[in-house]
């Protein structure tokens, strides 16, 4: 009777894990949807790029090179803050784990 008592007690411990990587990769994608879509949507956007693009001078395009090297950098810095995020998630589990399963321990019971 006593271990149904307690399998139920560590089921209700359990929670589900929260993937915190899926859910800001998540928005990061949806943010850079929104921005194509609100840049496709208007087709003077569209044009107004394609005729900067075309008459562009070195300089600018060295700029726009710089642009997205910064942009590889915040990926690569989201990455890094999620992988933290990560291991304090996994090193917060294994010490609930650690400390479950030394207070599921019985003590001896000294005879009277």
């Amino acid at each position: 009777m006593t271990d149904t008592v307690e399998s139920q007690r560590d089921a209700a411990r359990v929670r589900p894990r929260i993937r915190t990587a899926a859910i800001v990769w998540g928005l990061v994608v949806a943010a850079l949807a929104a921005l194509l879509g609100w840049f496709v949507l208007d087709p003077a956007r569209v044009t107004a790029v394609g005729l900067s693009l075309a008459s562009a001078e070195p300089g600018t395009l060295a700029i726009g090179g710089v642009a997205l090297v910064l942009a590889a950098g915040v990926v690569i810095v989201i990455g890094s803050v999620l992988s933290v995020v990560h291991r304090a998630q996994d090193r917060a589990r294994t010490r609930r784990e650690q400390r479950a399963a030394t207070s599921a321990v019985p003590t001896a019971i000294s005879p009277d």
